[in-house]
């Protein structure tokens, strides 16, 4: 039974249809030798695949995508930028004040 205070969840229209075809696509293009970290690989499959879903106009390439070590880089330097206390922790007014480097 559903709870009268959650909040009401609405699927887009389409959505499982995206989601089918996504996977499809997946599972079309998983590598026979399972990727070191295949986790990293759907990311990185799932970022061109709705980059060019959503009309990239063909431009994307292996450039315009981070590897997990400079992801994980520019995400650590994100953090220290807005930790001004350097407690380790980003308060309300810290996180708040967090700017994205590209």
């Amino acid at each position: 039974m559903a709870s009268s205070y959650a909040s009401r969840t609405v699927i887009p229209e389409g959505y499982p249809q995206v989601l089918k075809d996504f996977t499809r696509e997946v599972l079309r293009n998983f590598p026979a030798d399972e990727p070191s970290d295949p986790q990293a690989w759907i990311y990185e499959f799932g970022s061109r695949y709705f980059a060019d879903a959503a009309g990239s106009n063909g431009q994307s390439n292996e450039a315009d995508f981070m590897s997990p070590a400079e992801m994980e880089a520019q995400i650590r330097e994100i953090f220290l930028d807005a930790d001004k206390d350097q407690n380790g922790f980003l308060d309300r007014q810290e996180f708040k004040s967090v700017r994205f480097h590209r």
